[in-house]
């Protein structure tokens, strides 16, 4: 049994003198104060240690007393999206967008043909090549590029479960943008865009409920720059197709590209469909390896709970002992 002498340092005795024995809740309530205040003062930590729990051949471990109740309170579907996310994100390009599409390809389509040479944006210049035959080239590389950049934002949002809307009022791709939404199993707006969709989407949808992410194929017409302006006002970030009489400062991420040609149109159109698809295979098959590990990790903290619990159990039985002795050895302390 602990012998509590005057070797007991004065700041522990007094902490406890004075922070536990006024408590006439009971034992639960006298060991929540101490948790609480061991918790937050490593001085206290040290002297528990060194005069307490040691001679009992108990041991104080600070991550036993925090991390387990936590891990208790947290979700098991929050917990397994953590341990997605941190999958996700330890890889540079955890979903391969560079294997969607290549430039011969995005040549063969006509993705690199823009307008005549008197209907432009300066603000493209940095996109474009030059002129040839009266109309501006788009540079490819560029295209790759921001490609990319917008599909690892599309995956990694697909990934984490966010809503995607594709847009595109033109009559001769309504099918197609229909097509591609439905086999995504996301949604889509084809028709004239009604005034306030986003911002009163309570009168308009009848939902609060907004998309994560646009997808807009055109840009240039009366639906497409109300799509935007709401997008933006609502903070809803956008994946557009930017020819070269396009701003691309108003797209969160723009790509240039040929926005006219069907060909082209149908191109991202499937190189969109593929990318989510993959991102929702990609989630599917994690949360499996996920779940199944999470069982392992939850027998660990079971096992430090075990040690708190064994750790409390033996400063409880000790507690009325230290109340009795605290006015005491306060008396018999040198300054």
């Amino acid at each position: 049994m602990l012998r509590c002498t005057a070797a007991l340092p004065r700041r522990l005795c007094a902490s406890v003198s004075t922070r536990f024995s006024s408590v006439n809740e009971g034992p639960a309530a006298r060991r929540k104060l101490f948790v609480n205040q061991l918790t937050h003062d490593d001085e206290l930590q040290g002297d528990l240690q060194d005069h307490f729990l040691k001679p009992l051949g108990l041991e104080y471990r600070r991550e036993g007393l925090r991390e387990p109740e936590e891990g208790v309170r947290r979700d098991r579907e929050d917990m397994i999206s953590e341990k997605m996310g941190e999958r996700a994100f330890a890889h540079d390009d955890y979903f391969d967008v560079g294997t969607f599409t290549s430039l011969e390809e995005m040549m063969a389509a006509s993705v690199h043909f823009g307008h005549k040479k008197g209907v432009w944006n300066p603000l493209m210049k940095e996109y474009l090549l030059g002129v040839r035959f009266e109309t501006h080239i788009i540079n490819l590389d560029e295209t790759k590029k921001h490609l990319e950049r917008a599909l690892q934002f599309l995956c990694h949002c697909v990934y984490r479960g966010c809503r995607i809307v594709f847009v595109n009022s033109r009559p001769q791709f309504q099918y197609l943008v229909q097509a591609t939404a439905r086999e995504c199993d996301e949604y889509f707006i084809t028709g004239e865009w009604l005034d306030a969709c986003f911002t009163n989407s309570v009168r308009t949808l009848r939902t609060m409920k907004l998309p994560d992410v646009m997808v807009l194929s055109c840009t240039t017409t009366p639906a497409g720059k109300a799509a935007i302006h709401e997008a933006n006002l609502m903070g809803i970030p956008i994946i557009g197709l930017v020819d070269s009489d396009c701003d691309p400062r108003i797209i969160a991420y723009p790509i240039p590209a040929n926005d006219d040609s069907a060909s082209s149109v149908q191109l991202f159109h499937r190189i969109f469909r593929d990318a989510i698809h993959r991102a929702k295979e990609r989630k599917a098959i994690d949360h499996t390896i996920v779940s199944r590990a999470l069982p392992i990790q939850k027998a660990h903290l079971l096992e430090d709970q075990g040690r708190v619990q064994e750790l409390m159990d033996g400063v409880e039985g000790r507690f009325q002992e230290l109340d009795r002795k605290a006015s005491m050895l306060m008396s018999q302390v040198r300054y």
